[in-house]
């Protein structure tokens, strides 16, 4: 499970943050006006992983978004687990 206090919002300002948890990475990126979050199978690296592979959704650039994306990196991870297990 990723927690919240895992993800620093000052960070991700400065310098991308990646991150994995139980076969998933995870990086986080800020945008033009937006925190970019990406998940993918943990196999490569980002910038080796095929685009298809990768999942993306954009949050608000703030600190209060930080929760946000907490959630949707779990729902994320619960997701590729449930695939997984169907393979």
């Amino acid at each position: 499970m990723i927690r919240k206090e895992d993800l620093s919002y000052h960070f991700i300002k400065k310098e991308p943050l990646t991150g994995s948890c139980d076969g998933m990475r995870y990086y986080l990126v800020m945008g033009k006006d937006c925190i970019r979050a990406f998940t993918y199978p943990d196999r490569f690296c980002f910038a080796k992983t095929p685009e298809e592979d990768k999942v993306c959704r954009e949050f608000p650039d703030s600190a209060d978004s930080i929760g946000q994306i907490a959630d949707w990196l779990n729902e994320r991870l619960s997701a590729m687990q449930e695939q997984n297990i169907k393979k």
